[in-house]
């Protein structure tokens, strides 16, 4: 079994939900359009795009202001270990070390 075969769950609902009450908290401190500049910036740069299948592991993500940062006033965060039960997803650590290894053979 290689890497590719696992997905993790879909979290689109949870992903959406949380990213519609970062869009309000935004609006509310009228901070919205730089951050949407700023997530442009990936997506301009192909590091993410919009995909239309909501069956899938998204990312959630946040902000992070720095009013005294000249050069990158806004940041996104990332939370990959984003889980539906609020806890890290973990891995097998047996399974886990299997796919390393297989995968390794095949290189």
């Amino acid at each position: 079994m290689g890497i590719s075969d696992i997905r993790p769950p879909s979290n689109y609902s949870e992903a959406l939900s949380l990213l519609n009450k970062l869009v309000n908290r935004l609006h509310d401190q009228n901070s919205y359009e730089l951050y949407r500049a700023e997530f442009m910036k990936y997506v301009s740069s192909g590091q993410a795009v919009e995909v239309n299948d909501i069956d899938g592991y998204f990312i959630p993500h946040h902000a992070v202001f720095r009013s005294e940062s000249t050069s990158s006033p806004v940041r996104i965060m990332f939370n990959a270990s984003f889980s539906r039960s609020g806890r890290p997803q973990e891995i097998d650590d047996d399974k886990l070390l299997e796919m390393v290894e297989s995968n390794s053979r095949q290189i």
